[in-house]
């Protein structure tokens, strides 16, 4: 099966402490984030002495249905919601009309500007452990309705530069999705956009835009069908890059079993029957 195939690459690929990008390589902190999302047991001695730069973010809804990392993960939502510096709180800073920069979200490296993705990841580790009513919570899901762009999707950082809006990218907007809660009134029109990845495709979007489509009872096929046919005969996936391989693979434990770290259980719509011709 796809996942058991993709899950036996992941266990090959870890080093001797955890997962680098590449098999066997310098133990990272996303790589490893995603492979214990995937499934995995979590290299707890690591996880407890690493520093995880920015993947600090997502670790705490990674490992949300992992035994034996509850210090840990209390210890990642407590610094992801520390304001003290440095921290991944995004700064507030005044940028003009087209963004309201005063909204305090979450960044890649200490003491910088808010951005999307950050921002998604932190909303995914305090919804996905109970945080939801925590004030930073409410601020984040804020900040993804002051950025999102005119297609429905969500860029990188901002929505509009010098009066030029700008367009949405596949990986965001999926991120985001996955952030925002159930029922809110910008996942119709995020939906949508996620259909344009279909005519773009590349791992990373497919398996976020799966694991989206699956939370908000969407249909996830059409991109785990595009996913799968991208799934190299050893198991792997994105040139046998891990950080691909184990998103992909959260995507495929979702589709499998109905469940993933990073949805929660979710009601999956019957697969279409695949027809010849």
């Amino acid at each position: 099966m796809p996942y058991e195939q993709a899950i036996r690459w992941l266990k090959q690929a870890r080093g001797e402490e955890a997962w680098g990008y590449l098999p066997g390589g310098t133990p990272r902190g996303e790589p490893t984030v995603w492979a214990c999302a995937a499934g995995l047991r979590p290299p707890t001695e690591w996880l407890a002495r690493a520093d995880l730069e920015w993947a600090i973010l997502p670790a705490a809804a990674a490992l949300s249905d992992s035994p034996g990392v509850e210090a840990l993960r209390e210890r990642w939502l407590d610094t992801l919601l520390d304001e003290a510096q440095p921290s991944l709180s995004g700064q507030t800073l005044d940028v003009g009309d087209h963004v309201d920069g005063f909204i305090p979200g979450w960044a890649w490296f200490p003491e910088t500007f808010s951005w999307v993705e950050p921002t998604c990841f932190a909303l995914i580790s305090l919804e996905r452990c109970g945080r939801s009513d925590h004030p930073r919570y409410a601020e984040g899901v804020r900040l993804l309705e002051d950025r999102v762009c005119v297609d429905g999707g969500w860029n990188y950082g901002n929505d509009e530069v010098l009066g030029v809006d700008l367009p949405s990218y596949a990986h965001s907007s999926g991120w985001a999705l996955l952030a925002l809660p159930r029922g809110h009134r910008l996942v119709e029109a995020g939906l949508a956009r996620l259909q344009q990845i279909l005519e773009r495709p590349s791992t990373r979007s497919l398996a976020v835009a799966a694991l989206a489509a699956g939370r908000h009872g969407g249909n996830p096929w059409p991109f785990v069908d595009a996913l799968l046919a991208r799934q190299a005969p050893d198991g792997s996936f994105g040139m046998g890059r891990v950080d691909r391989t184990a998103l992909a693979a959260v995507a495929l434990r979702m589709a499998s079993r109905g469940t993933s770290p990073l949805t929660g259980t979710v009601a999956l719509p019957d697969r279409p029957e695949q027809t010849d011709g």
